[in-house]
C-alpha cells in the first residue's frame, strides 16, 4: 500500500493503492487522447481561472508513473467541502458523489447524493457536509435525465476510471488507450498552489471518452476537451452560498 496525504482543517486526502479493496494491483501512467470541437481546450480554462500555465493539463493525476490508478477523497472534518464549478458547457449535466469501497457503485440516493445540476450556474459554490469519516469518489450524469448518445439515461461516469465501461457501448473494443477503463475525468492537485488547503480540481468528458475523437460535431464520437464540467473542491471555509448535506437528495434518480 501507497499513501500520501496531507491533512489540513481537519481534512485527509489520501491517494491509495490497495489491491484488496480497489482490486488494482500496480500503479502505471496513461496518456490520454484529446481534441476540441469548440475551440476551448481544458488548458485554456485553466489558464483563465488560475493564470497562464499555473495549472498544466498535461498533469493529472495518472499522468505520472508514481500515481495511483485510482485516486479517491477521505473527508473526516466536522466541516465539509466546497465545491466550485468554474466551468460548464452543458446544461444538463449533474455531478454528485458516492461512498467508495471498491465495488461499483449504485447511484439511487443511498450513500451518494447531488452537488451540482445543470441549472446550476458556473460560479456557483455548494458546501457538501458528509457524514463523519466517509471516503468518496464523484460521479456524472451526462446530459442529467435526459439520454446521451453512447451514455443512455441510467449510465454514470466515475472519478474511478475502472468503472467506467470500456469504449463507446461497453463491449471492450475502444478507439484509443487507455484500454483497461476510460477515463471520463481528470483530477489536478492545487494544494500548493492554495497555501497548503487541500485543493483539487476535477475536469469531466460527458461524453464517452472510448469513442472515436472527430474534429467536428459527431453525435456517434466524442471531442474528449475534458471542459465540459470543470469543479473545484477544497477543504470547508466560511460563507457558503449553499449547503447540499448527506440527507438531502434532489430527486433525480428512477426507481
Amino acid at each position: 500500500m501507497r499513501i500520501a496525504l496531507c491533512v489540513l482543517f481537519g481534512l485527509i486526502v489520501p491517494f491509495v493503492v490497495a489491491a484488496p479493496l480497489l482490486s488494482v494491483t500496480s500503479a502505471a501512467a496513461y496518456e490520454i487522447e484529446t481534441g476540441s470541437w469548440g475551440g476551448m481546450t481544458l488548458q485554456d480554462v485553466l489558464d483563465m481561472e488560475y493564470g497562464p500555465g499555473a495549472v498544466d493539463a498535461d498533469s493529472y493525476f495518472g499522468s505520472g508513473p508514481a500515481d495511483p490508478p485510482v485516486p479517491y477523497w477521505l473527508d473526516s472534518s466536522i466541516g465539509g467541502l466546497i465545491f466550485k464549478e468554474i466551468a460548464g458547457f452543458k446544461y444538463a449535466n449533474t455531478m454528485g458523489w458516492y461512498i467508495e469501497n471498491g465495488s461499483m457503485p449504485t447511484i439511487d440516493g443511498i450513500d451518494d447524493g447531488v452537488i451540482f445540476e445543470g441549472a446550476d450556474a458556473v460560479g456557483d459554490d455548494v458546501v457538501v457536509q458528509l457524514p463523519g469519516q466517509v471516503t468518496f469518489g464523484l460521479w456524472l450524469d451526462p446530459n442529467g435525465p435526459l439520454d446521451s448518445h453512447n451514455a443512455p439515461q441510467g449510465e454514470f461516469f466515475f472519478t474511478n476510471r475502472f468503472f467506467n465501461d470500456i469504449g463507446p457501448d461497453g463491449d471492450g473494443t475502444t478507439f484509443h488507450g487507455p484500454y483497461d477503463g476510460d477515463p471520463q475525468a481528470l483530477i489536478f492537485n492545487l494544494t500548493p498552489l492554495n497555501s497548503g488547503n487541500p485543493t483539487f480540481v476535477v475536469a469531466w468528458e460527458d461524453l464517452d471518452y472510448g469513442s472515436r475523437i472527430t474534429l467536428d460535431y459527431d453525435p456517434l464520437g466524442t471531442d474528449n476537451d475534458f471542459t465540459d464540467m470543470v469543479v473545484e473542491i477544497r477543504a470547508f471555509s466560511p460563507v457558503p452560498t449553499k449547503v447540499s448535506s448527506f440527507g438531502k437528495i434532489k430527486g433525480l434518480f428512477r426507481d
